[in-house]
């Protein structure tokens, strides 16, 4: 007899009569992965602002549950990135803000301009830059995998699996949106009052902040100082799988466009 996740009782079915989960519910799948993406994305009815204040005061915790099978209760990691991203980069857009990733790609699309820089692949790069600018949802999709290479390499001696990674930085992209949408009126206001500069700085300090305290608060099975030290790792993997990803968009954005002149 098996054994139900959330509710630690027994359970006869195939379903907990106390909470509906599966009682076959363990360890992810890529098969599992899939239908609750499916599942997620069509039925939005089910823990997203428990799931979302959960993560902002107790990430790591919430995280664990999920990943150890206790999920009846929390919003899907991948829903609630695609979500949150979604109503950010609207509300953005709708308020005519600029973003961090807006203000880097206008000032490299000015120095690619300026005469100093005007190769073929930087000039795509740009182009690149400013469509994920504009579509900050798929722009948090193509970063993914850049977090997922962070965290399994700085943590790479844990219990968690590389698709346990990908939810891992699901669940923290989607409470960084989050967060994001809370602070937009504060944005619009500083935005009005020409102080947008001081609050890209903040939201700079503030993601590091979020980023550090999500590793730190998951990956508990360290000791206190051996985190540290692999969250700061963590931050320098990740700025080296930034620039890795922008010369990969530079060179495959050459080629395509090599491929369009010529045909």
């Amino acid at each position: 007899m098996k054994t139900c996740l959330n509710w630690g009782k027994a359970v006869e079915n195939k379903y907990c009569s106390a909470c509906g989960q599966r009682s076959d519910t363990g360890r992810l799948s890529w098969k599992n992965l899939w239908e609750e993406i499916v599942r997620g994305l069509l039925q939005l009815d089910r823990g997203f602002f428990y799931t979302a204040f959960e993560l902002f005061l107790r990430p790591g915790r919430t995280i664990r549950q999920y990943l150890h099978g206790k999920r009846v209760q929390h919003f899907k990691p991948f829903a609630l990135l695609f979500l949150t991203s979604t109503i950010y980069g609207l509300l953005v857009h709708f308020l005519e803000l600029s973003t961090f990733l807006g203000d880097i790609t206008e000032g490299f699309m000015e120095g690619a301009t300026d005469g100093e820089s005007d190769g073929e692949s930087t000039q795509q790069l740009g182009n690149t830059l400013l469509w994920l600018r504009d579509h900050y949802a798929w722009a948090t999709v193509i970063l993914l995998p850049v977090l997922v290479f962070t965290s399994r390499f700085a943590f790479g001696k844990s219990e968690y699996s590389i698709l346990e990674h990908s939810v891992i930085n699901a669940y923290y992209t989607g409470l960084k949106s989050s967060v994001y949408i809370l602070l937009l009126p504060l944005a619009w206001w500083m935005n009005k009052n020409g102080l947008m500069d001081y609050y890209q700085l903040s939201i700079l300090g503030l993601t590091a902040l979020l980023f550090g305290r999500t590793y730190f608060l998951v990956f508990n099975m360290y000791s206190i100082p051996i985190r540290i030290l692999r969250m700061l790792y963590a931050f320098v993997l990740y700025l080296f799988g930034l620039i890795i990803l922008s010369i990969a968009i530079a060179f495959v954005g050459g080629l395509l466009m090599g491929m369009l002149l010529r045909s």
